[in-house]
């Protein structure tokens, strides 16, 4: 009896090495598959900051076109502005201009008028 339990508990010994076995294998090959999982996430994860690295880089870059643009569109309405004066002045400066000739010959019809007063008479 005795030698039957020990050839039993040597079989159950036997299946439970077996066991721990195929269950050592499957644990290494669960780490493995752990591991490389782990590689990817961290090859992903570099590949993401290189990603948002790059989209930095390229919001900087609009940022100073929207800048510069803004100077452009400050610089170009200045000379609307500068447009608009200059162009009032040259009404303003017309409108003298018109009046000024509009006096002058007020005073050359006046100047015409005495003039014929004193107008001679060829004699004969």
């Amino acid at each position: 009896m005795v030698a039957t339990e020990v050839r039993t508990l040597a079989r159950r010994m036997t299946q439970s090495a077996r066991e721990i076995k195929t269950l050592n294998g499957n644990s290494v090959d669960h780490v493995e598959a752990g591991s490389r999982v782990v590689s990817s996430a961290g090859t992903t994860r570099q590949g993401l900051v290189s990603h948002a690295a790059r989209v930095n880089t390229l919001l900087a870059a609009v940022a100073t076109g929207i800048e510069e643009q803004s100077q452009d569109v400050g610089r170009t309405t200045a000379a609307m502005h500068e447009l608009v004066r200059s162009t009032q002045q040259n009404a303003a400066l017309l409108e003298e201009l018109a009046a000024a000739a509009a006096s002058l010959d007020e005073q050359a019809r006046q100047l015409a008028a005495r003039v014929a007063m004193f107008r001679l008479t060829t004699v004969h």
